[in-house]
C-alpha cells in the first residue's frame, strides 16, 4: 500500500510504530523510512538556507543605507549649504543603490528617497553649457534680452539667468532642523530592513531548532527500525 509520501508501507503485524511517532509513518521498509526522512530534513533545510540569504540580504541593505546615512549626517541639523555639499549626499546615495542588486526593493527606496529629497530642497546639479550656450551667457544675449557689452545685470528670469544656475547648479537650504527630518527619513529606512531582519532571525532560529527535532526523531525511528528487523531475524533464527 502506498503512502501519500509515495512509499510502501509494511503490514502492522510485521513492524511496530515509535511512541510518539505516527503508526503510518512507522510501518515502512527500511528504505522508504530513510527516504522519508531525507525528504522532511531536505524541505527544512530549504527553508533554512532561504531566511539565511535573506538574511545576506538584509546586512547587506541596511549596510548600504548606513553608508549613505552617514555622508548626510555629517551636515548635523543645518543640512548642505551649498550645491557641492548637496552633490555629496545625492552621490552618497547613488553609491548605497549601487551596492543593492537590480531590482532590491529597498533600492527603490533609495531612489524614491533621493528625488525627495532633491525636489525639497530644489537640487539641480551643473552642467556643462553647450558652445551655443556659452557664448549666450558671455555675450548677455538670448531671448528677450538686448546685447551689449556694457550689460551688468539681467533679470532673474531671464534665459541668461537660467544659464547661470544651469552652469553653477541651485540648491534651497535647509530652514531651520529641516535636515534633521531628511535623515530621520533615511534612518527610518535602516531601521525597518533591522526590525524585519529581526523577525527573520526569530524564524530562523525556530526551524533550526524544528530540525534539530526532526533529526532526533529520525534517528529514533531508524534505530527502531534497526531493533525491530534485528528481533525479526532472530525469530527467524529459532
Amino acid at each position: 500500500m502506498s503512502n501519500a509520501y509515495g512509499v510502501t508501507s509494511i503490514p502492522a503485524a510485521n513492524y511496530s510504530p515509535v511512541d510518539g511517532i505516527d503508526a503510518g509513518v512507522t510501518m515502512m521498509s527500511a528504505e522508504s523510512l530513510l527516504a522519508y526522512c531525507q525528504m522532511q530534513l531536505g524541505d527544512m533545510d530549504t527553508q533554512i538556507n532561504t531566511q539565511m540569504s535573506a538574511q545576506k540580504t538584509a546586512l547587506r541593505e541596511r549596510e548600504a543605507v548606513q553608508s549613505a546615512q552617514t555622508v548626510l549626517e555629517q551636515f548635523g541639523t543645518t543640512g548642505p549649504q551649498s550645491v557641492q555639499e548637496m552633490g555629496s549626499c545625492v552621490t552618497a546615495i547613488d553609491h548605497a543603490i549601487a551596492q543593492l542588486p537590480q531590482g532590491d526593493p529597498v533600492a527603490a527606496q533609495l531612489a524614491e528617497f533621493r528625488q525627495h529629497m532633491c525636489d525639497q530642497y530644489q537640487y539641480k546639479a551643473p552642467r556643462s553649457l553647450t558652445e551655443k550656450e556659452q557664448i549666450d551667457l558671455i555675450t548677455g544675449t538670448g531671448p528677450g534680452v538686448v546685447a551689449s557689452p556694457l550689460t551688468s545685470s539681467l533679470p532673474p528670469n531671464s534665459q541668461i539667468e537660467q544659464l547661470r544656475q544651469a552652469q553653477s547648479g541651485t540648491l534651497r537650504k535647509p530652514d531651520n532642523k529641516e535636515w534633521q527630518g531628511t535623515t530621520d527619513a533615511l534612518a527610518n529606512i535602516a531601521n525597518d530592513i533591522k526590525s524585519s531582519a529581526d523577525i527573520q532571525m526569530l524564524q530562523l532560529q525556530d526551524l533550526v531548532s524544528q530540525r534539530q527535532q526532526a533529526v532526533q526523531l529520525c534517528s529514533g525511528m531508524m534505530s527502531k527500525t534497526d531493533q525491530t528487523l534485528e528481533d525479526q531475524a532472530k525469530a527467524i533464527g529459532r
